[in-house]
Parts: structure tokens; sequence; C-alpha cells
């Protein structure tokens, strides 16, 4: 098959931000399969350097993560409206769960979910935000 019926095929590009392989291992394997092209890294500065020189249409990024955290990816690439954030945590700080994944919201990530995950829910809600981004986009 050659790139362009690749792409033709993708339905969307998605990076994925955690410091935790085995949820990167998980989510890359049910978008993959669900047909979208993902990328993932371990913290937040390397995925600042390829945000900077790749488009995404979507970046699912974990909040504690060592370098650089959650809540700085999205304070810099929450105003780039074309690239839509979801934030996750499993928690782990002196706060609520709750409150770590408001404050996520009101620094523009389009979604938050707690870990675990639940992965056709999760799907679901990963195709509902790219379709209706792409459909602003029309």
């Amino acid at each position: 098959m050659d790139s362009i019926a690749v792409e033709q095929t993708v339905k969307g590009r998605i990076l994925i931000i955690d410091d935790d392989v085995s949820i990167l291992n998980l989510l890359e394997r049910s978008l993959s399969k669900a047909g979208f092209l993902v990328k993932t890294v371990k913290d937040g500065k390397k995925a600042t350097k390829l945000l900077d020189r790749t488009h995404y249409d979507m970046v699912i990024t974990d909040i504690f993560m060592p370098n650089m955290d959650g809540f700085e990816v999205i304070r810099n690439f929450a105003p780039r409206e074309v690239v839509k954030i979801i934030a996750m945590s499993s928690g782990g700080a002196k706060m609520p769960q709750s409150d770590i994944l408001e404050i996520a919201l009101q620094l523009g990530a389009v979604f938050s979910l707690t870990k675990p995950l639940k992965k056709e829910l999760f799907l679901n809600m990963v195709q509902s935000i790219l379709a209706k981004g792409m459909n602003d986009e029309k």
C-alpha cells in the first residue's frame, strides 16, 4: 500500500504522553486498531519537540510526569485550537483527583479522564471529539 492510500485511511494523528509504559502501550494498541496514527512519548519535553515540528489532531496527556508535567503541556498547546487535548490522571498529588482534572480543563483540555480508563468509553470519546473537530473545520 502506498503512502497516499495509508493517509486516506487514517482517522487522525494522536500523540500520547505518559511516563507509564503500560498505559502508552495499551492506548497505542487500542487507538491504532481503531484507525488512528499514534505516536507515544514518556514526558512533556519530548512531546513539545514533536508538537513544534509535527501536526497532531489530538494530544492525550498524563498530568504527573517527569521533566514537564501535563499542566505545562496543556498551557503550551491549548491555544493551538486545531489540537484537541485530553488530560488523564490517576492522582498521586496532595489534592483531590477531581481538582486536578478540573484544573486541566481550565487550562484548555477539552476533556479529562480518571485512570484506569474504560477502553470502549475512551475510544468512543476520542472518536467523538475528533469527529466534532473535523466537522467544525469544514
